[in-house]
């Protein structure tokens, strides 16, 4: 009789520390619980920075790197560059009231047609609640949270995850298929995506395209205005 209370009050024991542990300060979130905060946390953020990185073949626009600030309101302003010719071009590009603002190496602004701003980066969707990066964090498949790994300084869960094509594809500047696969942190101290990366098919030659997308400066004031023109 004694050894049967013994094990039952081992195993009370046993499952008193296993709940104590799993919602101590030390508890890692399971990956959709993660996705699901940083969904709602993203629909709130008004401005931010952002930061792309794009390595390996190119398969689409011939974008390598952007860089800048943006707003929940379609406004962004910053740089680009893109590869022409083998060498790399920066851009300065300025995004207001879907108006495009374009300077290149030499010359002044000019505004130009949204066809020709479509060959560089359009970050202005990044933000917006109904289609960025909130609905990519919704949409998102198979979250699987891997373990806290810092970005930058802060500290975040990393996880991996599909991304649905259809949603990351006008965020990037890449053709995008139909399921993605992709590695995303999320902040541990507030629940903001701080960064994404993903590999890309790029052809039938094997070659693959890298895109690091990095947010950070979350709600620093931003104030983006239409630049001077000729």
């Amino acid at each position: 009789m004694r050894s049967s209370r013994a094990v039952v009050s081992v195993a009370a024991a046993v499952l008193l520390l296993a709940a104590c542990s799993s919602s101590g300060p030390g508890r890692v979130p399971a990956g959709p619980t993660l996705l699901r905060k940083a969904a709602v946390s993203m629909r709130t953020v008004q401005s931010a920075r952002f930061s792309l990185q794009v390595t390996g073949r190119i398969g689409g626009l011939e974008v390598r790197r952007a860089d800048g600030v943006m707003s929940n309101d379609g406004r962004a302003s910053g740089t680009v560059d893109r590869e022409e010719g083998g060498r790399l071009v920066e851009f300065d590009v300025v995004y207001v009231g879907g108006t495009v603002y374009l300077k290149g190496p030499t010359g002044p602004f000019q505004a130009v047609p949204s066809e020709l701003a479509g060959t560089i980066y359009d970050p202005t969707d990044l933000l917006d609640p109904a289609k960025g990066l909130a609905r990519l964090l919704s949409t998102a498949r198979k979250p699987r949270t891997v373990g806290p790994e810092a970005v930058e300084g802060s500290n975040a869960f990393r996880v991996t995850a599909t991304l649905e094509g259809g949603v990351l594809g006008p965020l990037v500047p890449n053709a995008v298929p139909a399921h993605v696969p992709a590695t995303l942190w999320i902040g541990a101290d507030q629940p903001h995506l701080l960064k994404v990366e993903t590999s890309l098919p790029s052809g039938g030659d094997g070659g693959a395209t890298e895109l690091t997308l990095t947010i950070s400066d979350f709600n620093t004031p931003v104030e983006i205005t239409p630049p001077p023109t000729v």
